[in-house]
């Protein structure tokens, strides 16, 4: 055995409290970065796994008018895979109860099939009747004004 190797095992003898701490400040930093690794690793497949499963568009525009033949022709863009066009509009909403009334935003559905692109999820209660002046709300308004 060399000398200073000898010397490195004598005095990692002699201070091994200080040689375990070290040992074990860095084995807590590696599982830190282990588990945030894992989290955000996990957080990222699950909003992956959200955005594919109601569609969710990455791209969004806004016009004042638009034919629906201009679906078509979106459509036929080179890496859109699909095209919805909806109607977007500030509404002003009387609610019983409500000092005031309640500032929304009313999307369109498509009729009689499920959106192409930015689905929904209904946690409760049914549908809006496209022949009944219906909206679905969220649900944390429906809680707060004692809708449901």
């Amino acid at each position: 055995m060399a000398p200073l190797n000898r010397k490195l095992a004598r005095d990692i003898l002699h201070r091994w409290m200080q040689v375990l701490a070290i040992a074990l400040v860095m084995s807590c930093g590696v599982s830190t970065i282990v588990a945030a690794v894992g989290a955000y690793r996990s957080l990222s497949e699950t909003r992956d796994a959200f955005y594919e499963r109601y569609r969710f568009g990455t791209v969004f525009a806004t016009a004042t008018k638009a034919p629906r033949g201009l679906q078509h022709s979106l459509s036929g863009i080179e890496g859109v895979s699909a095209v919805e066009l909806r109607v977007v509009k500030s509404i002003v909403i009387d609610v019983e109860g409500m000092a005031e009334p309640a500032g929304g935003v009313a999307i369109s559905l498509p009729s009689g099939r499920d959106a192409a692109v930015n689905g929904l999820y209904l946690r409760s209660g049914r549908w809006p009747d496209p022949e009944r002046s219906e909206i679905a709300v969220l649900e944390s308004f429906a809680l707060a004004n004692s809708i449901v």
